[in-house]
Protein backbone atom coordinates (compact mmCIF):
# COMPACT_ATOMS: atom_id res chain seq x y z
CA UNK A 1 0.00 0.00 0.00
CA UNK A 2 1.59 3.59 -0.89
CA UNK A 3 1.59 6.25 1.15
CA UNK A 4 -1.43 8.22 -0.66
CA UNK A 5 -3.42 5.00 -0.04
CA UNK A 6 -3.74 5.65 3.53
CA UNK A 7 -6.98 7.45 5.18
CA UNK A 8 -7.27 8.99 8.61
CA UNK A 9 -9.89 9.76 10.63
CA UNK A 10 -9.88 13.63 11.99
CA UNK A 11 -7.96 13.49 15.24
CA UNK A 12 -10.96 15.41 16.99
CA UNK A 13 -13.56 13.35 15.81
CA UNK A 14 -11.84 10.31 16.91
CA UNK A 15 -11.42 11.56 20.41
CA UNK A 16 -15.07 11.74 20.09
CA UNK A 17 -15.91 8.36 18.96
CA UNK A 18 -13.37 7.23 22.21
CA UNK A 19 -15.50 8.76 24.56
CA UNK A 20 -18.69 7.45 23.50
CA UNK A 21 -16.83 4.01 23.99
CA UNK A 22 -16.83 5.51 28.04
CA UNK A 23 -20.32 6.86 27.83
CA UNK A 24 -21.37 2.89 25.93
CA UNK A 25 -19.25 1.34 29.59
CA UNK A 26 -22.17 3.44 31.64
CA UNK A 27 -25.26 1.59 29.44
CA UNK A 28 -23.91 -2.06 30.88
CA UNK A 29 -26.67 -3.05 33.41
CA UNK A 30 -24.46 -5.70 34.71
CA UNK A 31 -21.99 -3.04 36.49
CA UNK A 32 -23.31 -1.71 39.88
CA UNK A 33 -25.10 1.57 39.60
CA UNK A 34 -22.68 3.94 41.24
CA UNK A 35 -19.80 2.57 38.47
CA UNK A 36 -22.31 3.32 36.11
CA UNK A 37 -22.47 7.06 37.81
CA UNK A 38 -18.60 6.84 37.50
CA UNK A 39 -18.58 6.18 33.79
CA UNK A 40 -20.73 9.15 33.04
CA UNK A 41 -18.77 11.53 35.15
CA UNK A 42 -15.54 10.09 33.11
CA UNK A 43 -17.17 11.27 30.07
CA UNK A 44 -18.80 14.50 31.46
CA UNK A 45 -14.97 15.24 32.52
CA UNK A 46 -13.13 14.11 29.26
CA UNK A 47 -15.34 16.13 27.50
CA UNK A 48 -15.08 19.35 29.22
CA UNK A 49 -11.01 18.72 29.02
CA UNK A 50 -11.82 18.59 25.02
CA UNK A 51 -13.58 21.61 24.42
CA UNK A 52 -11.35 23.65 26.83
CA UNK A 53 -8.58 22.30 24.91
CA UNK A 54 -9.04 20.56 21.40
CA UNK A 55 -11.54 22.63 20.43
CA UNK A 56 -10.21 25.72 21.78
CA UNK A 57 -7.66 25.25 19.39
CA UNK A 58 -9.76 24.70 16.40
CA UNK A 59 -11.34 28.25 17.04
CA UNK A 60 -8.11 30.19 17.22
CA UNK A 61 -8.03 28.85 13.39
CA UNK A 62 -11.68 30.62 12.68
CA UNK A 63 -9.92 33.50 11.56
CA UNK A 64 -7.85 32.01 8.58
CA UNK A 65 -10.26 29.44 7.84
CA UNK A 66 -10.60 30.74 4.33
CA UNK A 67 -7.06 30.56 3.83
CA UNK A 68 -6.62 26.94 5.18
CA UNK A 69 -9.69 26.64 2.70
CA UNK A 70 -7.44 27.54 -0.24
CA UNK A 71 -4.71 25.42 0.38
CA UNK A 72 -6.60 22.23 0.49
CA UNK A 73 -6.65 21.74 4.28
CA UNK A 74 -9.91 21.42 6.18
CA UNK A 75 -11.92 24.30 6.98
CA UNK A 76 -12.01 24.60 10.85
CA UNK A 77 -16.11 25.63 10.68
CA UNK A 78 -16.77 22.13 9.29
CA UNK A 79 -15.06 19.95 11.81
CA UNK A 80 -16.69 22.48 14.50
CA UNK A 81 -20.05 21.90 13.28
CA UNK A 82 -19.41 18.46 12.96
CA UNK A 83 -17.79 17.97 16.98
CA UNK A 84 -21.32 20.02 17.99
CA UNK A 85 -23.63 17.99 16.19
CA UNK A 86 -21.86 14.50 17.48
CA UNK A 87 -21.77 16.12 20.92
CA UNK A 88 -25.25 17.56 20.66
CA UNK A 89 -25.98 13.49 19.33
CA UNK A 90 -24.25 12.06 22.53
CA UNK A 91 -25.94 14.33 24.60
CA UNK A 92 -29.23 12.90 23.97
CA UNK A 93 -27.88 9.05 25.15
CA UNK A 94 -26.39 10.32 28.37
CA UNK A 95 -29.61 11.95 29.52
CA UNK A 96 -31.37 8.16 28.44
CA UNK A 97 -28.53 6.88 30.74
CA UNK A 98 -28.38 8.44 33.71
CA UNK A 99 -32.59 8.78 33.85
CA UNK A 100 -31.93 4.79 34.02
CA UNK A 101 -29.94 4.62 36.40
CA UNK A 102 -31.70 7.07 38.33
CA UNK A 103 -34.85 5.58 37.70
CA UNK A 104 -32.97 1.68 39.19
CA UNK A 105 -31.57 3.48 42.29
CA UNK A 106 -35.10 4.04 43.74
CA UNK A 107 -35.19 0.05 44.01
CA UNK A 108 -32.35 0.39 46.69
CA UNK A 109 -34.43 3.57 48.82
CA UNK A 110 -32.12 6.82 47.24
CA UNK A 111 -34.31 9.04 45.18
CA UNK A 112 -33.15 11.72 43.22
CA UNK A 113 -35.75 15.08 43.41
CA UNK A 114 -35.76 16.52 40.37
CA UNK A 115 -39.67 17.27 40.87
CA UNK A 116 -39.31 19.34 44.06
CA UNK A 117 -43.65 19.03 44.24
CA UNK A 118 -42.72 15.99 45.59
CA UNK A 119 -40.57 17.29 48.95
CA UNK A 120 -42.51 17.22 52.29
CA UNK A 121 -42.89 20.24 54.72
CA UNK A 122 -40.06 18.87 56.84
CA UNK A 123 -37.72 18.86 53.75
CA UNK A 124 -38.80 21.96 52.32
CA UNK A 125 -38.41 23.53 56.02
CA UNK A 126 -34.19 22.10 55.30
CA UNK A 127 -33.36 23.38 51.84
CA UNK A 128 -34.88 26.69 53.04
CA UNK A 129 -32.82 26.36 55.98
CA UNK A 130 -29.59 25.84 54.29
CA UNK A 131 -29.89 28.31 51.26
CA UNK A 132 -30.82 31.12 54.14
CA UNK A 133 -27.31 29.88 56.15
CA UNK A 134 -24.95 29.07 54.25
CA UNK A 135 -25.77 29.22 50.20
CA UNK A 136 -27.35 32.18 49.71
CA UNK A 137 -23.83 34.73 50.78
CA UNK A 138 -22.39 32.87 47.65
CA UNK A 139 -25.61 32.53 44.87
CA UNK A 140 -24.09 36.84 43.55
CA UNK A 141 -27.30 37.44 41.82
CA UNK A 142 -27.35 40.34 38.68
CA UNK A 143 -29.94 41.85 37.21
CA UNK A 144 -28.41 42.50 32.99
CA UNK A 145 -28.93 45.62 31.68
CA UNK A 146 -28.79 47.20 28.11
CA UNK A 147 -25.48 48.65 26.68
CA UNK A 148 -23.65 48.40 30.66
CA UNK A 149 -21.14 46.26 30.90
CA UNK A 150 -21.93 42.72 32.08
CA UNK A 151 -20.49 40.39 34.60
CA UNK A 152 -17.84 38.11 34.21
CA UNK A 153 -19.05 34.51 33.53
CA UNK A 154 -16.57 32.59 35.97
CA UNK A 155 -14.65 29.28 34.09
CA UNK A 156 -16.86 26.08 34.59
CA UNK A 157 -18.68 27.80 37.49
CA UNK A 158 -22.93 27.05 36.84
CA UNK A 159 -25.23 29.85 36.57
CA UNK A 160 -29.37 30.55 36.17
CA UNK A 161 -30.38 32.68 33.68
CA UNK A 162 -33.84 33.98 34.91
CA UNK A 163 -36.63 35.55 32.78
CA UNK A 164 -38.65 37.70 35.58
CA UNK A 165 -41.65 40.32 35.67
CA UNK A 166 -41.67 43.21 37.65
CA UNK A 167 -44.50 42.55 40.73
CA UNK A 168 -46.23 45.81 40.31
CA UNK A 169 -45.76 46.57 36.39
CA UNK A 170 -49.20 49.17 35.02
CA UNK A 171 -48.45 48.00 31.70
CA UNK A 172 -50.80 45.91 30.05
CA UNK A 173 -48.16 43.47 28.00
CA UNK A 174 -44.79 44.11 31.30
CA UNK A 175 -41.72 43.85 29.56
CA UNK A 176 -39.23 40.81 30.75
CA UNK A 177 -36.17 41.56 32.92
CA UNK A 178 -33.69 38.99 32.83
CA UNK A 179 -30.66 38.39 35.92
CA UNK A 180 -28.07 35.20 36.34
CA UNK A 181 -27.46 33.72 39.61
CA UNK A 182 -24.67 31.79 40.50
CA UNK A 183 -25.11 28.35 41.37
CA UNK A 184 -22.48 27.82 44.62
CA UNK A 185 -20.93 24.47 43.52
CA UNK A 186 -17.69 25.21 44.43
CA UNK A 187 -18.26 25.92 47.48
CA UNK A 188 -20.98 23.29 48.26
CA UNK A 189 -21.41 19.54 47.29
CA UNK A 190 -23.73 19.81 44.44
CA UNK A 191 -25.52 16.70 45.34
CA UNK A 192 -27.02 17.37 48.91
CA UNK A 193 -28.55 14.84 51.16
CA UNK A 194 -32.09 16.09 52.58
CA UNK A 195 -34.09 14.66 55.92
CA UNK A 196 -34.73 11.24 55.14
CA UNK A 197 -38.57 9.97 55.16
CA UNK A 198 -40.02 6.07 55.79
CA UNK A 199 -36.46 4.90 55.19
CA UNK A 200 -35.87 6.15 52.09
CA UNK A 201 -32.71 8.55 51.28
CA UNK A 202 -33.50 11.79 49.45
CA UNK A 203 -30.79 13.55 47.11
CA UNK A 204 -31.04 16.99 45.61
CA UNK A 205 -28.87 18.97 43.09
CA UNK A 206 -27.40 21.92 44.84
CA UNK A 207 -29.01 23.45 41.66
CA UNK A 208 -32.75 22.73 42.64
CA UNK A 209 -32.09 23.93 45.77
CA UNK A 210 -31.49 27.45 44.51
CA UNK A 211 -34.31 27.14 42.06
CA UNK A 212 -36.68 26.79 44.94
CA UNK A 213 -35.53 29.66 47.13
CA UNK A 214 -34.87 32.10 43.76
CA UNK A 215 -37.87 34.39 45.07
CA UNK A 216 -35.90 35.56 47.92
CA UNK A 217 -33.09 36.71 45.79
CA UNK A 218 -35.45 38.74 43.42
CA UNK A 219 -38.48 39.98 46.28
CA UNK A 220 -40.11 42.63 44.06
CA UNK A 221 -40.37 40.24 40.65
CA UNK A 222 -42.21 37.18 39.80
CA UNK A 223 -39.84 34.63 38.24
CA UNK A 224 -41.20 33.08 34.93
CA UNK A 225 -38.21 31.05 33.59
CA UNK A 226 -35.07 29.76 35.37
CA UNK A 227 -32.26 27.63 33.15
CA UNK A 228 -28.95 26.80 33.95
CA UNK A 229 -25.47 27.34 31.75
CA UNK A 230 -22.10 27.51 31.99
CA UNK A 231 -18.85 28.62 30.35
CA UNK A 232 -15.25 26.29 29.29
CA UNK A 233 -12.85 28.89 28.77
CA UNK A 234 -9.55 28.54 26.29
CA UNK A 235 -7.04 26.36 28.47
CA UNK A 236 -5.29 25.62 25.28
CA UNK A 237 -1.76 27.41 26.04
CA UNK A 238 1.79 26.06 26.26
CA UNK A 239 4.35 28.22 28.13
CA UNK A 240 6.40 30.32 25.73
CA UNK A 241 10.17 29.43 26.69
CA UNK A 242 11.37 32.45 25.05
CA UNK A 243 9.77 34.99 27.01
CA UNK A 244 11.15 37.10 29.40
CA UNK A 245 11.14 35.61 33.08
CA UNK A 246 11.92 32.36 34.43
CA UNK A 247 9.84 29.00 33.21
CA UNK A 248 8.05 29.03 36.70
CA UNK A 249 6.72 32.97 36.16
CA UNK A 250 5.50 32.32 32.70
CA UNK A 251 3.67 29.02 33.95
CA UNK A 252 1.60 31.40 37.09
CA UNK A 253 0.64 33.86 34.34
CA UNK A 254 -0.64 31.37 31.86
CA UNK A 255 -2.37 29.60 34.22
CA UNK A 256 -4.21 32.77 35.42
CA UNK A 257 -5.11 33.16 31.74
CA UNK A 258 -6.55 29.71 31.52
CA UNK A 259 -9.42 31.49 33.99
CA UNK A 260 -10.67 34.28 31.43
CA UNK A 261 -9.07 32.58 28.20
CA UNK A 262 -12.04 33.25 25.10
CA UNK A 263 -15.12 31.17 25.10
CA UNK A 264 -14.59 27.61 23.71
CA UNK A 265 -18.13 26.38 25.29
CA UNK A 266 -21.36 27.84 26.01
CA UNK A 267 -23.41 24.80 27.55
CA UNK A 268 -27.15 25.88 27.96
CA UNK A 269 -30.48 23.69 29.29
CA UNK A 270 -31.26 22.71 25.47
CA UNK A 271 -35.35 23.42 27.34
CA UNK A 272 -33.88 27.32 27.08
CA UNK A 273 -36.67 29.19 25.41
CA UNK A 274 -34.90 30.88 22.18
CA UNK A 275 -35.65 34.13 23.49
CA UNK A 276 -33.47 33.93 26.14
CA UNK A 277 -30.41 31.96 23.86
CA UNK A 278 -30.23 35.52 22.40
CA UNK A 279 -30.21 36.83 25.73
CA UNK A 280 -27.17 35.16 26.63
CA UNK A 281 -25.65 35.64 22.78
CA UNK A 282 -26.10 39.04 23.04
CA UNK A 283 -24.84 39.82 26.40
CA UNK A 284 -22.14 37.97 26.24
CA UNK A 285 -20.89 38.43 22.45
CA UNK A 286 -21.64 34.35 21.31
CA UNK A 287 -20.78 33.77 18.42
CA UNK A 288 -23.05 30.47 17.73
CA UNK A 289 -20.12 28.13 17.64
CA UNK A 290 -19.66 28.61 21.12
CA UNK A 291 -23.55 27.92 21.92
CA UNK A 292 -23.20 23.76 22.75
CA UNK A 293 -27.32 22.41 23.71
CA UNK A 294 -27.07 20.44 27.33
CA UNK A 295 -29.21 18.48 29.97
CA UNK A 296 -31.39 20.33 32.51
CA UNK A 297 -28.58 19.56 34.83
CA UNK A 298 -24.62 20.62 33.16
CA UNK A 299 -21.25 20.09 34.64
CA UNK A 300 -21.91 16.23 35.02
CA UNK A 301 -18.89 15.23 35.95
CA UNK A 302 -19.73 16.34 39.87
CA UNK A 303 -21.30 12.39 39.62
CA UNK A 304 -18.12 11.49 40.81
CA UNK A 305 -19.20 12.54 44.30
CA UNK A 306 -23.12 11.27 44.07
CA UNK A 307 -24.00 10.23 47.54
CA UNK A 308 -23.82 6.33 48.30
CA UNK A 309 -25.99 5.92 51.81
CA UNK A 310 -25.03 2.35 51.61
CA UNK A 311 -21.51 2.55 50.61
CA UNK A 312 -19.71 0.10 49.90
CA UNK A 313 -22.97 -1.46 48.71
CA UNK A 314 -23.28 -0.66 44.77
CA UNK A 315 -19.86 0.70 44.00
CA UNK A 316 -17.20 -1.92 41.87
CA UNK A 317 -15.92 -3.56 44.67
CA UNK A 318 -12.34 -2.68 45.14
CA UNK A 319 -9.60 -4.35 43.71
CA UNK A 320 -7.85 -7.07 45.98
CA UNK A 321 -4.39 -6.69 45.60
CA UNK A 322 -1.68 -9.66 44.41
CA UNK A 323 0.47 -10.44 47.20
CA UNK A 324 4.38 -10.28 46.14
CA UNK A 325 5.54 -13.34 48.61
CA UNK A 326 9.18 -12.22 47.97
CA UNK A 327 8.49 -8.11 48.84
CA UNK A 328 6.07 -8.86 51.72
CA UNK A 329 8.63 -11.60 53.96
CA UNK A 330 11.46 -9.45 53.65
CA UNK A 331 12.13 -6.60 56.66
CA UNK A 332 13.65 -4.23 54.09
CA UNK A 333 12.00 -4.12 50.53
CA UNK A 334 15.86 -3.15 48.96
CA UNK A 335 16.48 -6.30 50.55
CA UNK A 336 13.79 -7.81 48.47
CA UNK A 337 14.98 -5.88 45.35
CA UNK A 338 18.79 -6.93 45.76
CA UNK A 339 17.80 -11.06 46.22
CA UNK A 340 15.55 -10.26 42.58
CA UNK A 341 14.00 -7.62 40.34
CA UNK A 342 10.39 -7.16 40.55
CA UNK A 343 7.79 -6.20 37.56
CA UNK A 344 5.05 -4.98 39.28
CA UNK A 345 1.11 -4.12 37.68
CA UNK A 346 -0.88 -1.81 39.09
CA UNK A 347 -3.34 -2.02 40.39
CA UNK A 348 -3.42 -5.43 40.72
CA UNK A 349 -0.44 -5.14 42.97
CA UNK A 350 -0.36 -2.11 45.55
CA UNK A 351 1.14 0.90 44.88
CA UNK A 352 2.85 0.68 48.74
CA UNK A 353 5.67 -1.25 47.48
CA UNK A 354 6.94 2.01 46.01
CA UNK A 355 5.91 4.50 49.19
CA UNK A 356 7.74 1.89 51.42
CA UNK A 357 10.88 1.49 49.14
CA UNK A 358 11.30 5.58 49.08
CA UNK A 359 9.96 5.52 53.08
CA UNK A 360 12.41 2.91 53.93
CA UNK A 361 15.39 4.81 51.58
CA UNK A 362 14.66 7.93 53.89
CA UNK A 363 15.93 6.30 56.90
CA UNK A 364 18.27 4.15 55.78
CA UNK A 365 22.06 5.23 56.76
CA UNK A 366 23.49 4.40 54.09
CA UNK A 367 21.75 5.74 51.34
CA UNK A 368 22.85 8.88 50.13
CA UNK A 369 21.06 10.41 47.57
CA UNK A 370 17.48 10.23 46.18
CA UNK A 371 16.41 11.67 42.65
CA UNK A 372 12.67 11.74 41.50
CA UNK A 373 11.03 12.56 37.93
CA UNK A 374 7.97 14.37 39.47
CA UNK A 375 4.92 14.79 36.25
CA UNK A 376 1.23 14.67 38.83
CA UNK A 377 1.34 13.66 42.53
CA UNK A 378 -1.68 12.96 44.52
CA UNK A 379 -3.53 16.05 46.45
CA UNK A 380 -1.69 14.66 49.99
CA UNK A 381 0.46 12.84 48.07
CA UNK A 382 2.68 10.29 50.15
CA UNK A 383 5.57 10.34 47.64
CA UNK A 384 5.96 14.17 48.49
CA UNK A 385 5.89 13.21 52.45
CA UNK A 386 8.25 10.48 51.84
CA UNK A 387 11.23 12.71 49.86
CA UNK A 388 10.51 15.20 52.55
CA UNK A 389 11.41 13.19 55.30
CA UNK A 390 14.82 12.17 53.67
CA UNK A 391 15.80 15.67 53.14
CA UNK A 392 15.53 16.32 57.23
CA UNK A 393 17.25 13.02 57.69
CA UNK A 394 20.20 14.47 55.81
CA UNK A 395 20.10 12.47 52.18
CA UNK A 396 20.91 14.76 49.29
CA UNK A 397 17.01 14.78 47.67
CA UNK A 398 16.62 16.14 43.87
CA UNK A 399 13.43 16.01 41.99
CA UNK A 400 12.76 17.02 38.64
CA UNK A 401 9.35 18.67 38.44
CA UNK A 402 7.66 19.07 35.18
CA UNK A 403 5.65 22.36 35.67
CA UNK A 404 3.88 22.20 32.37
CA UNK A 405 1.74 18.89 33.35
CA UNK A 406 -1.45 20.66 31.78
CA UNK A 407 -3.95 20.99 34.43
CA UNK A 408 -1.33 20.22 37.18
CA UNK A 409 1.00 23.25 37.11
CA UNK A 410 -0.74 24.78 40.00
CA UNK A 411 0.17 21.47 42.12
CA UNK A 412 3.11 21.07 40.86
CA UNK A 413 4.18 24.73 41.50
CA UNK A 414 2.74 24.21 45.25
CA UNK A 415 4.69 20.96 45.58
CA UNK A 416 7.96 22.22 44.67
CA UNK A 417 7.89 24.88 46.62
CA UNK A 418 7.10 23.03 49.67
CA UNK A 419 10.04 20.31 48.83
CA UNK A 420 12.46 23.78 48.18
CA UNK A 421 11.62 24.39 51.60
CA UNK A 422 12.32 21.31 53.24
CA UNK A 423 15.76 21.61 51.33
CA UNK A 424 15.41 19.94 48.51
CA UNK A 425 16.92 20.31 45.23
CA UNK A 426 14.42 21.46 42.89
CA UNK A 427 15.08 20.81 38.97
CA UNK A 428 12.30 22.46 37.09
CA UNK A 429 11.27 22.07 33.61
CA UNK A 430 13.39 22.42 30.60
CA UNK A 431 12.20 24.39 27.76
CA UNK A 432 11.14 23.38 24.69
CA UNK A 433 10.13 19.83 25.93
CA UNK A 434 8.08 18.28 28.51
CA UNK A 435 9.50 15.06 30.47
CA UNK A 436 7.26 12.35 30.67
CA UNK A 437 9.70 10.06 32.54
CA UNK A 438 8.34 8.07 35.59
CA UNK A 439 11.79 7.53 37.17
CA UNK A 440 13.07 7.21 41.11
CA UNK A 441 17.14 6.29 41.86
CA UNK A 442 18.34 5.56 45.46
CA UNK A 443 21.86 6.01 45.26
CA UNK A 444 24.11 4.50 48.39
CA UNK A 445 27.00 4.75 50.05
CA UNK A 446 30.60 3.25 48.79
CA UNK A 447 30.08 0.18 46.78
CA UNK A 448 26.52 -0.46 48.27
CA UNK A 449 23.85 -1.81 46.15
CA UNK A 450 21.91 1.16 44.29
CA UNK A 451 18.44 0.86 43.44
CA UNK A 452 15.85 2.05 41.06
CA UNK A 453 11.76 2.50 40.04
CA UNK A 454 11.02 2.52 36.81
CA UNK A 455 7.00 3.07 35.56
CA UNK A 456 4.69 3.63 33.14
CA UNK A 457 2.72 5.58 35.52
CA UNK A 458 2.94 8.93 37.93
CA UNK A 459 4.04 8.88 41.41
CA UNK A 460 0.82 9.09 42.50
CA UNK A 461 -0.98 6.64 44.90
CA UNK A 462 -4.55 7.33 44.39
CA UNK A 463 -3.82 7.20 40.74
CA UNK A 464 -1.89 3.72 40.81
CA UNK A 465 -5.64 2.13 42.14
CA UNK A 466 -7.31 3.57 38.84
CA UNK A 467 -4.77 3.48 36.01
CA UNK A 468 -3.36 0.07 34.48
CA UNK A 469 0.54 0.45 34.72
CA UNK A 470 3.81 -1.01 35.05
CA UNK A 471 6.32 -0.50 37.73
CA UNK A 472 9.91 -1.92 37.79
CA UNK A 473 12.20 -2.15 40.70
CA UNK A 474 15.75 -3.36 40.07
CA UNK A 475 19.24 -2.96 41.05
CA UNK A 476 20.83 -3.14 37.58
CA UNK A 477 24.35 -1.31 37.95
CA UNK A 478 23.86 -0.98 34.07
CA UNK A 479 20.26 0.67 33.98
CA UNK A 480 21.23 2.92 37.27
CA UNK A 481 24.39 4.56 35.14
CA UNK A 482 21.92 5.42 32.37
CA UNK A 483 19.67 6.95 34.92
CA UNK A 484 22.33 8.74 36.60
CA UNK A 485 23.32 10.11 33.37
CA UNK A 486 19.13 10.97 32.88
CA UNK A 487 19.26 12.91 35.70
CA UNK A 488 22.47 14.68 34.78
CA UNK A 489 21.28 15.95 31.55
CA UNK A 490 18.11 17.21 33.24
CA UNK A 491 20.17 19.20 35.61
CA UNK A 492 22.32 20.42 32.63
CA UNK A 493 21.80 20.49 29.31
CA UNK A 494 25.08 21.20 28.02
CA UNK A 495 26.40 17.65 28.90
CA UNK A 496 25.92 15.14 25.53
CA UNK A 497 24.99 11.45 27.72
CA UNK A 498 24.84 8.46 26.14
CA UNK A 499 22.27 6.00 26.76
CA UNK A 500 22.91 2.04 26.12
CA UNK A 501 19.68 0.53 28.19
CA UNK A 502 16.91 2.79 28.61
CA UNK A 503 15.71 4.95 25.55
CA UNK A 504 15.36 8.48 25.86
CA UNK A 505 13.30 10.80 23.46
CA UNK A 506 15.62 13.41 22.06
CA UNK A 507 18.32 11.33 22.58
CA UNK A 508 17.61 6.90 21.04
CA UNK A 509 13.96 6.76 21.65
CA UNK A 510 12.95 6.77 17.76
CA UNK A 511 15.99 4.71 16.43
CA UNK A 512 15.25 2.18 18.67
CA UNK A 513 11.49 1.85 18.45
CA UNK A 514 12.12 1.72 14.87
CA UNK A 515 14.81 -1.04 15.20
CA UNK A 516 12.33 -3.14 17.68
CA UNK A 517 9.42 -2.86 14.87
CA UNK A 518 12.56 -4.03 12.02
CA UNK A 519 13.09 -6.85 14.18
CA UNK A 520 9.87 -8.30 14.42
Amino acid sequence: MTRSDYRFFNRELSWLSFNKRVLNEARKLELPLYERLNFLAIYSNNLEEFFSVRVASYKKLLRIADELEKKGKTNPVAILNEITETVNRYQVEFNHIFDEVVEELKAHNIYLVRDLKYLDDNQKNYIVGLFQDAIIPHTHPMLLMKNRVNPFLQNNVLYFLLRLYKKKSKATKPQPRYAIVRIPSHHFQRFVEIPQRDGRHFIMFLDDIVRYNLDVLFPGYVIDKAHTFTVTRDADFEVEDELDGGIVDNIEKNVLRREVGEYSRFSYDNSMPVRMVEVLRNNFKLIYSDLVKGGKYLKMNDLFAFPNPFAPELAREKIHHLAVKELDDVSKILKGIKKKEHLLHFPYHSYHYVIRMLNEASIDPKVDRIMVTQYRVAKNSAVVDALIGAARNGKKVTVFVEVKARFDETANLHFAKEMERAGIKIIYSIPGIKVHAKVALVLRKGESTDYAFLSTGNFNEKTATLYSDIGFFTKRKEIITDLVNLFEYLENQDTSPRFKYIFVGQFNLYKNIIKLINRE
